[in-house]
Formats: structure tokens, sequence, C-alpha cells
């Protein structure tokens, strides 16, 4: 018997491998890999960032890092929340000081950023859809109100960083099909 062969992939799943081989491809940089909020601190005046961790450095992307530590996710808080401080004006001025010390140009930059920052939310969202359907995951008690975190996913997934259109195309797919899957996902009442 020959093993049925695998589905082939939908048009969103080619556009997240794409993406995903791409950021593969980003040649890393050096810096702090405690990706814990909690190791930052904002100036009063909003204009310095101190990090409080600089014992675990590693080689990994600017990038990827800075979606980490501007993503807060509210686990374990009744009233906890998926929010993303990066906008897209904050983006394009990273990406504009990022290549005043880097060889690439802002469009390259802001394109990765962009890039990074589809990833880890498609990430998040495949956990929450796990969380949804399992009442035993750890993340269905640590996020709690699992409705209102589906929303914040969709929102913040439908907002480009940049108009690169590979990015654009899989935002707006996500906007138009996800989610709706995500809407229809049931989740038990003592959890909405």
């Amino acid at each position: 018997l020959n093993p049925p062969s695998p589905p082939e992939p939908s048009p969103l799943q080619e556009l997240f491998l794409e993406l995903c081989q791409m950021l593969s491809n980003i040649p890393p940089t050096l810096g702090p890999t405690d990706y814990n909020a909690r190791n930052i601190v904002i100036g009063p005046q909003h204009d310095r960032v101190f990090f409080l961790e600089c014992a675990k450095l590693g080689w990994d992307w600017s990038e990827r890092r800075l979606v980490q530590y501007t993503t807060g996710i509210g686990a374990g808080h009744r009233q906890g929340n998926f929010k993303s401080l990066l906008t897209p004006k904050m983006a394009k001025q990273y990406a504009v000081r990022a290549a005043a010390y880097r060889t690439q140009s802002p469009d390259q930059i802001l394109h990765w950023l962009d890039g990074h920052h589809i990833v880890f939310h498609i990430l998040a969202a495949s956990r929450l859809l796990d969380a949804s359907t399992n009442t035993n995951h750890p993340l269905h008690l640590a996020w709690q109100n699992l409705d209102a975190r589906r929303k914040q996913l969709c929102a913040i997934l439908a907002r480009p960083l940049s108009d690169h259109l590979p990015h654009t195309r899989f935002r707006s797919f996500f906007s138009k099909k996800i989610k709706k899957k995500l809407k229809t996902q049931s989740i038990p009442a003592d959890y909405r």
C-alpha cells in the first residue's frame, strides 16, 4: 500500500512558508535573548530604553526581539489581553534608526520587522486555537478571556506595518478567511 500523499498547501500556508523561509535567511545579530518585557525600563521622558538583564546574550534577529519586547500577552490576568505596541509609524521609525547602523535599507528592515510581527502573532493564534478547543490546555486558564483575545489577535494581524506586497496579501487573507474561523470556534460557556 502506498501512503496517501500529503494535501496540497493552501494559499495561506504557502505564503506563511515563504515568509518563514525568507526570515530564516536573515543574518542574526548579537543581543539580549531574555525576552521578558520586565527586563526593559523606559526612561521618564520616553526617550531612553534600559535593559536590566544582559546576562543572556546570543544571536537572534533584532526584529524578532523587538516584536517580542513590544508585545504583551497579559497571561494570568482575568482581563489580560494581547497588545502590540508596534504601530506602522513606530515600525518605520525603528527601520530608519536601525538602518543608520546597519547595511540594510529602512525598507528592508521594515519588511523583516513586519514579517516577524506576522509570525509571532500567527503562532499566538495557533496556541489560542489549541487552548480554545482543549479545556486541559495550560493556556486555557492562563489566557482566560479567549473570545476577546481572538478579536485582539485579528485586529493585530489585520494591521500592516509595511506595504510589502506578500505581507499585505497575507494579512488580507487572514482578516478575510481566518477571522471567520476564529469567530466560529466554540468556547465553553464558563470561559466566555
